[in-house]
Parts: C-alpha cells; sequence; structure tokens
C-alpha cells in the first residue's frame, strides 16, 4: 500500500478524530496500540486469577507464572481431595502411634539403644512431628491453610511467600522434620558401617555424636532458611497443606529431589559397606565353628537387612514420584488452562496421576510405621515390667532381732499371710547413707 493511500485509511488529524460519529479506518501497515492491564487481565483462564499485576498469562509457558489458580478444584477433582484426606488421616494415625510407642519403649530402657542404633530413635522422632503435621488437617480447613484473600472477594492458592501462618507452620514441620529424618537414615548407616567395617566401639562412636547431632538438626534448619527467605512455600491442592515444589518444579528439584537423591545414595554406600563387613566376619566364624555367634550374627544382619529394604523402597518411590512432579508440572499447568476454556468451572478428572499422588502419601508414612519393629521384641516386654516393678511402693521393714540383719515383710498368699525375708544389713560408710530397703 502506498504512502498516500495509507493517509486516506488513517487520518491523524486530532481535530477530525475527536468529531463524533466519526468513521473508524484500519491500515495493516499502522500498528494498533498496545493492550491495557484489564485486556491482560482477562486473558487469564478460568479458575485463575492475576496476580501482582503482571502481564504475562499464558501458562502454557514454562516461564509463566502470573496467572494463580484459586481456591477450587483447578487440578484435582473434589472426589480425590476427599479421599486424600481420609487416606493420609489413616496412615498418619499409624505413624503417630508407632513412633510413640518406639519411643516409649527408649525413655522405658534408654540403655538398649546404644550406638548405631541410637539414630532410630531420633528417627522416630521426627516422623512422629511429621505425621501430627498431616492430623492438622482433621481440625483446620484446608481453605484455612492453602488460600490467601486477593482483595477482590475472591480467595486465591498460595504459590510464593509467607501469606499464611498456618500455612509456613506446616511447612516448617513437615520440610524440617522431614529432610532430618532422612539426614538420621544417613548418620544410622554411617555408624553401622563404622561399627560393623572399622571395627569402631561404643566409646569411640558416643565421642563424635555431638556431630551427627549438630549435622541432623542445622542442615534441615539452613535448607528452611533459604526456602522462607526466598518466598518458595506454596500449597497443595490434593492434601490441603503447605510444602516446597508444588508449583515451581525448579523449587522441587533444588530443595527436594537433590537433598534426597544426595542422602540416600550415601547412605546406601554406607549400607552396603557394612554388610560386606559382616559377610567376612560370617565367614570367619564359620571356620571357627561357632554356631551360637554365626546364629546372632545372622539375626542381626537378618534385622539390619530387613528394616534397610523398608526404608530404601519407600525413599526410592517418593523420589520417583518428585522426579514424575517435576518432567509433568509444566504439562499439567497447560492442560488445566486448556481444560477450563473447554469444559467450563466443573473438573470432570484430575490431571495429574492420583494414584502416584496417594503413593508418595503412604509410602513418606510408612517408614514411621515401620520404626516399630526395632522395639516389638520379649525385651522391650521384660522392660515395661521390670519398670512397672520399680513404680510399686516400698515394702515395710521389720526390725530383726540379731543386730546385723533386718526382715524385709511380703504377702505371699490372699489369705494374708507374711513371709519374711532375712539379708545382711549394709552399713553405711562415711559417704553413703542407708537407703529403704525396696524389693
Amino acid at each position: 500500500m502506498a504512502p498516500d493511500d495509507v493517509k486516506l485509511f488513517y487520518n491523524t488529524d486530532d481535530s477530525w478524530n475527536n468529531k463524533p460519529n466519526r468513521p473508524v479506518f484500519h491500515s495493516t501497515e499502522v500498528p494498533l496500540p498496545k493492550s491495557t492491564p484489564s485486556q491482560h487481565k482477562a486473558m487469564c483462564p478460568p479458575r485463575y486469577s492475576r496476580y501482582e499485576n503482571s502481564t504475562c498469562s499464558d501458562l502454557c509457558n514454562p516461564s509463566c507464572h502470573d496467572c494463580v489458580p484459586n481456591c477450587s478444584d483447578v487440578f484435582f477433582t473434589k472426589q480425590h481431595k476427599k479421599f486424600a484426606y481420609a487416606w493420609s488421616a489413616i496412615w498418619a494415625s499409624l505413624c503417630v502411634l508407632s513412633t510413640l510407642f518406639t519411643i516409649a519403649a527408649f525413655c522405658v530402657e534408654p540403655g538398649r539403644f546404644r550406638y548405631p542404633t541410637r539414630p532410630i530413635i531420633f528417627m522416630a522422632f521426627c516422623y512422629l512431628m511429621y505425621s501430627m503435621a498431616y492430623l492438622t488437617r482433621l481440625f483446620i480447613p484446608a481453605e484455612d491453610v492453602i488460600c490467601k484473600p486477593d482483595g477482590l472477594g475472591s480467595r486465591l492458592m498460595i504459590v510464593n511467600g509467607m501469606e499464611s501462618t498456618l500455612c509456613i507452620i506446616i511447612f516448617l514441620i513437615q520440610y524440617y522434620f522431614g529432610i532430618a529424618s532422612h539426614i538420621w537414615w544417613l548418620v544410622l548407616t554411617l555408624t553401622w558401617y563404622l561399627a560393623a567395617s572399622r571395627k569402631w566401639g561404643l566409646e569411640a562412636i558416643n565421642s563424635i555424636a555431638c556431630y551427627f547431632h549438630l549435622f541432623a538438626w542445622a542442615v534441615p534448619a539452613i535448607l528452611t532458611i533459604a526456602i522462607l527467605v526466598s518466598g518458595r512455600v506454596d500449597s497443595n491442592e490434593l492434601t490441603g497443606m503447605c510444602y516446597v515444589g508444588n508449583y515451581d518444579k525448579w523449587s522441587l528439584l533444588i530443595y527436594i529431589i537433590i537433598p534426597m537423591s544426595l542422602l540416600l545414595f550415601v547412605g546406601e554406600i554406607f549400607l552396603l559397606a557394612g554388610f560386606a563387613a559382616l559377610f567376612k566376619i560370617r565367614t570367619n566364624l564359620k571356620t571357627q565353628i561357632d554356631n551360637s555367634n554365626i546364629r546372632k550374627l545372622e539375626k542381626l544382619m537378618a534385622k539390619i537387612g530387613v528394616f534397610a529394604i523398608l526404608y530404601t523402597v519407600p525413599a526410592v518411590c517418593i523420589l520417583g514420584a518428585h522426579v514424575h512432579e517435576f518432567m509433568n508440572m509444566d504439562i499439567w499447568r497447560c492442560l488445566s488452562a486448556d481444560f477450563t476454556v473447554k469444559f467450563g468451572d466443573v473438573l470432570t478428572n484430575s490431571i495429574p496421576t492420583v494414584e502416584i499422588h496417594m503413593l508418595k502419601i503412604f509410602m513418606s508414612l510408612v517408614v514411621g510405621i515401620t520404626l516399630s519393629m526395632w522395639v516389638l521384641s520379649a525385651k522391650t516386654i521384660h522392660s515395661c515390667e521390670r519398670r512397672c516393678c520399680r513404680q510399686k511402693t516400698s515394702l515395710p521393714v521389720i526390725p530383726s532381732a540379731h543386730k546385723n540383719s533386718y526382715i524385709v515383710a511380703r504377702p505371699t498368699d490372699r489369705a494374708g499371710y507374711m513371709q519374711h525375708y532375712k539379708f545382711p544389713v549394709r552399713h553405711p560408710g562415711p559417704h553413703r547413707p542407708m537407703h529403704e530397703v525396696t524389693m
């Protein structure tokens, strides 16, 4: 089109353009004015809203995160969210009971749980706190945790930052103690390797126990602070809880996938090295024809092997589920925008694979349930019986006619007859007072 023709279709005279009922002509060679922010806001698909007045709205673009999902069924249906609520509550309750039993057995007789098995107790404590975070959903609605008001009368899901106090608290509990449990697994395998392969004694391992605690509690704290400072906390629509990496796949990679992979890989190396040392010891015992020691060693190897499998399989499943989310997160976001355009506000089926998410919830709690296998034995029952006997009231002491003895009276039958036991007197020394005798 010639320049003179352009003037005929697009007149730049303001006096002419301001006249009422003027004809409007457009030329393909003249750029149109830029769209207003309200036009950009309308570009967000249904069930999504604008976030911080940004201009990007293409959900199929991985670098665009400006359209935030509303507090509705965006990725999962109501039926799947209800099932996830009941599913997590059941397994979290079992995990709480199992870890409480493990910790109670430790409190009854702490001397039984020495290194290298002492990290089992700290793992139980971490899983106790982790599972109790799931139980908060029994008392707090999901909307109060994962949603925030947008100032226009609607509610948006939390995808970045510190908008909800409950969201931050649940994130702190789950992420901190979740990472700490994986680190205590690494400490367990390390102490097992030192005891089995390097022949470290109890005193030598206890001498560096403070470094174990420093590593196991400080590293999760550093990662948690980094997430809070960078504002990476986001909400999980399926579980109604807050974590990291639900909407940002790079946060999922940095703060979950990489730490879990490193801890699991190094722990398995220590575990295999310890098993190799035990097999070598077992071979040496066979040459000495010591069947009793061989049976004890085989029992120990079987117990540790079963626990290693019960931890490794869930950890691999959880890691695989996170990798699956990392690879498909952008696709799910794009599909959610396409589905809302085609089918409207009613989500007929969940976009992500719900079975994988349910498996991840189960595997994240089953390790805490299996921790009770370390304390569920006859020794634990005998320890509880002895503890109960110690809490009985002191028995009466009856003076004896002999100067160097005393008598303890104890009922022996239902008729009330008393049987007397005579014991020699222990004279208190200059630094040892006489105590009341109990049985």
